[in-house]
């Protein structure tokens, strides 16, 4: 089995690849989009691989020139037969070409505890007034902000896949009543209350707080609109 993936990221997880698949070959791809095996440059044309692991470090390479030849690489390959993505998003156009030339598409939910603390981090930034705060004391005026709080507060979040359950989750622990959305429930959603996607409308206005966690497809592509705003409670996040 051959191995596409980051040069970087085998820098970081070398021991490990070893431990699980010491018998893999791999292809390496630098930052600047140069392929090598074994420490030798081989041209873009010359490698096989039959699986591509995209990985997290791909998509913050400052030079361009990586992610670009990291996903022609795929699309010519006539061998790769999975890719992984450690992004948790795959609605960019490139991974339906991918996944329509018969390659397995698998993605990552490595993110989704980073992404739902980064949401907590937002609604207290809000509540609590930190800019203003931190303006406050920087000018040395020690007055009252004023401050609410994530307790009692009801949120709706639309999406219970990974990233969804860790905000709910999150919020839960602060007190929130939670709304969950999701097309097929299993029953062991962290949420207070669960709501068909068709009856998201119909609970808007007792939302504090609508966080929008659902994939990116046609079924939810410009799912909101000025009615979903105009339905929104005021003063809502």
């Amino acid at each position: 089995m051959q191995i596409l993936l980051p040069e970087r990221t085998h820098r970081r997880v070398a021991a490990e690849i070893e431990r699980i698949a010491p018998d893999a070959g791999l292809v390496l791809m630098r930052d600047d989009g140069v392929f090598t095996i074994d420490g030798e440059e081989v041209p873009a044309e010359q490698i096989e691989f039959d699986v591509a692991w995209a990985s997290r470090d791909l998509y913050v390479l400052k030079d361009p020139r990586g992610l670009r030849a990291f996903m022609v690489a795929i699309l010519k390959s006539a061998t790769v037969g999975w890719m992984h993505s450690g992004g948790a998003g795959v609605d960019h156009p490139v991974f339906a070409t991918i996944s329509e030339k018969g390659v397995r598409l698998s993605n990552s939910d490595s993110g989704a505890i980073a992404m739902a603390e980064y949401v907590l981090g937002g609604v207290l930034d809000f509540y609590q007034g930190h800019d203003e705060r931190r303006a406050r004391q920087a000018d040395r005026k020690w007055e009252p902000s004023p401050f609410r709080e994530i307790a009692g507060t009801t949120w709706l979040v639309v999406g219970l896949g990974n990233i969804g359950r860790e905000v709910s989750k999150r919020a839960r622990i602060f007190g929130a009543h939670i709304l969950g959305v999701r097309r097929t429930p299993v029953g062991d959603e962290p949420v207070d209350e669960m709501v068909a996607p068709d009856g998201i409308a119909r609970v808007l206005s007792r939302a504090d707080v609508v966080v929008l966690c659902a994939a990116l497809n046609e079924s939810t592509r410009q799912m909101v609109d000025a009615d979903f705003l105009a339905a929104m409670k005021p003063k809502s996040i």
